[in-house]
């Protein structure tokens, strides 16, 4: 607890956590990135990456914010509706790409039109 109340009180301590999360993004990135049949350059990817990102920095703040330590069980339900809303998104991502791919059978899947290698 102790932890929590240092890191929510020095803005330098606030900083490098925020750095420690952005980090995720090179882990996050490729995995969504396969998940949409894309590159880590698409912007589908990048948004999703990036809310997952925001969302882990607000749970951080939330987090650190608290006098009293989440239990897992509180944790996951701040969690839960995080992963709902980008599942949904991706759902959407790729249910819209397979929607292009079938009207436009010359577009290669994962890039976008009007942009060529």
């Amino acid at each position: 607890m102790k932890l929590q109340t240092c890191v929510s009180s020095d803005p330098a301590l606030r900083s490098r956590l925020r750095a420690r999360i952005a980090q995720l993004e090179d882990v996050l990135a490729p995995a969504i990135a396969d998940d949409l049949d894309t590159t880590t350059d698409d912007p589908r990817t990048q948004l999703v990456t990036a809310s997952l990102i925001a969302a882990f920095n607000l749970l951080a703040t939330q987090g650190a914010a608290k006098t009293k330590r989440w239990t897992p069980e509180q944790a996951a339900a701040r969690l839960d509706p995080v992963f709902t809303f980008l599942r949904a998104g991706l759902a959407a991502l790729k249910d819209n790409q397979r929607s292009d791919e079938r009207t436009d059978p010359q577009r290669v899947p994962g890039r976008r039109r009007g942009h060529h290698a």
